[in-house]
């Protein structure tokens, strides 16, 4: 593991994210099926249709955020 990273999410900032995530999910016809939070970083497992692609899922988030 490298040595500059920190925790840099708060409780209330994962919530948030929590719930950005699962709304973009369902935007898109996707669900979150698992979203595992670390100090520095989260994990996420989603499934979605296949006529959803995850690129426009990524400009979605990126547009909440």
């Amino acid at each position: 593991m490298t040595n500059y990273r920190r925790g840099v999410f708060t409780k209330e900032i994962l919530e948030e994210l929590h719930e950005i995530m699962a709304s973009v999910c369902k935007a898109f016809e996707a669900e979150l099926l698992e979203f595992d939070p670390q100090d520095d970083l989260a994990h996420l497992l989603v499934t979605y249709p296949p006529q959803s692609g995850h690129f426009h899922a990524d400009e979605q988030s990126e547009r909440r955020l």
